[in-house]
């Protein structure tokens, strides 16, 4: 996938170990943002220069800026609309409560197969996410869901060089099912349970390009470190990084554990940590049978910005807890499972009538863009506006939704310990397939890892 804009410039990542921006513009490159403190920068050049880049003096790795995802191995996604107009202001919800009740009596709880699973409504009696914030790299999302409670004020839009103020709004639709996941409430009498339904989300839109140069429903590495250093900026106490809808999320060779893509992800993830941001990454998919996800044991193939330590790297698994077949995983790698819809073949997925819950109900229910095709798979009442999918983007906001109920109740404590709870509270077997094991919500909330962290 090319980067290359129409004038036959390219965009470019350097990671600096000194002031190296006078230098690269001296040699012809514009410096198009600056990140980490200038630590990392996006510049742009002639195609072909990466070698050029990278000897310049104060430069210590460089890269063509990379989509996140490829075409190949497209999944069962929201077919791209034109651009929408824009939609509106959510209601607010109302105060917290932390009631198990309030969980299981959503109308729509029934189709959750997957809160069960994490033990949610035993969380959800000592916490409902209060007083926490999520942000969500995605999409975007649609602001105007009854089941979602958006601050507009914080979401924006990221480029490769800007952060925008725009109005809040979801592409595809994708990003408004990632929100429902972590945060649909579960006391305003409609709909579903989140996860953390009493958080708040901000919407960091970093996968659409409105010149349509670079690969328009696809994030570029660039825009998903601004937008997570944007994160960090504002506070939030985790981040779930999502949103490569338009298909495979790509991996790379072993060679490029050391070179600029993962030098740019260990700073700004590092960055966000020590802000005290929760990083919470999709291990991605493959879709296309007979591949399925990749092992990405420890010395094989790598992605980015999920192999960064800093990072809790999220694969998904189906209603009868076995990794879905598309999910990646491997040792060094991926660090713990939460629900994220299917079955351990395509066929038994997709094709088979003989399970419990056939396509499309094994994947994961939750709140939806009417008009997008995940609004269309229903034939229950409010379909237009919740829907099943399935991905590691639905595995993901499970786990920051639980570090968020974490942060809830251990609110100063330091990220790498909330997610220590999370795996060291997770259930069944560990090994390359399954990491840690499978989320458990109400487990996370009393792993001896929070000990004289609560409050």
């Amino acid at each position: 996938m090319g980067t290359a804009t129409a004038s036959g410039e390219a965009w470019y990542i350097a990671v600096t170990d000194g002031d190296a921006a006078g230098r690269l513009s001296r040699h012809g490159f514009e410096v198009r943002n600056q990140l980490a403190d200038g630590d990392v920068l996006v510049v742009t050049g002639r195609e072909g220069k990466t070698d050029r880049i990278a000897s310049t003096s104060g430069v210590s790795a460089a890269t063509v800026d990379v989509p996140l995802a490829s075409p190949a191995g497209e999944g069962p996604t929201a077919t791209p609309p034109d651009e929408v107009a824009a939609e509106g202001s959510p209601s607010r919800r109302g105060t917290a409560t932390t009631h198990r009740s309030e969980t299981t009596d959503e109308p729509h709880y029934d189709r959750q197969w997957d809160k069960p699973l994490i033990d949610l409504p035993a969380a959800h009696e000592r916490t409902t996410g209060e007083g926490t914030r999520i942000a969500l790299l995605d999409t975007g999302v649609y602001a105007d869901h009854p089941d979602l409670d958006v601050n507009e004020d914080l979401s924006r839009v990221v480029t490769r060089e800007t952060i925008e103020k725009r109005t809040v709004r979801d592409m595809i639709g994708h990003g408004t099912h990632v929100a429902g996941i972590a945060t649909a409430s579960i006391n305003n009498d409609v709909g579903m349970a989140g996860v953390a339904p009493d958080a708040e989300v901000v919407s960091i839109r970093d996968t659409y390009d409105p010149e349509g140069g670079d690969g328009r429903y696809t994030p570029t590495l660039a825009r998903r470190l601004a937008g997570l250093e944007y994160a960090a900026s504002i506070d939030v106490d985790v981040v779930s990084s999502t949103g490569s809808p338009a298909g495979r999320i790509r991996s790379f060779p072993p060679a490029a554990r050391a070179n600029a893509l993962a030098k740019a992800s260990r700073r700004l993830v590092q960055q966000a940590v020590d802000s005290g941001t929760v990083v919470v990454q999709a291990a991605g998919n493959y879709f296309l049978p007979p591949e399925g996800g990749t092992n990405f044991q420890t010395g094989g193939g790598t992605m980015f910005p999920g192999a960064v330590p800093g990072a809790l790297t999220v694969g998904a698994t189906g209603p009868t807890d076995e990794r879905a077949y598309y999910s990646h995983y491997g040792l060094g790698y991926l660090d713990i499972v939460a629900p994220g819809g299917g079955y351990g073949s395509f066929e038994k997925t997709f094709e088979s009538a003989d399970v419990a819950r056939p396509y499309p109900t094994n994947g994961v229910f939750s709140t939806t863009k009417p008009g997008t095709r995940l609004a269309e798979n229903g034939g229950f009442p409010d379909s237009d506006r919740y829907g099943y999918s399935l991905g590691t983007s639905m595995a993901t906001p499970q786990a920051a939704g639980v570090a968020a109920l974490v942060r809830s109740i251990a609110p100063g404590v330091n990220p790498y310990r909330v997610m220590e709870a999370l795996k060291q509270s997770a259930d069944g077997k560990k090994g390359p397939e399954l990491g840690f094991g499978r989320l458990n919500a109400a487990a996370a909330l009393e792993s001896s890892v929070l000990d004289g962290a609560r409050e």
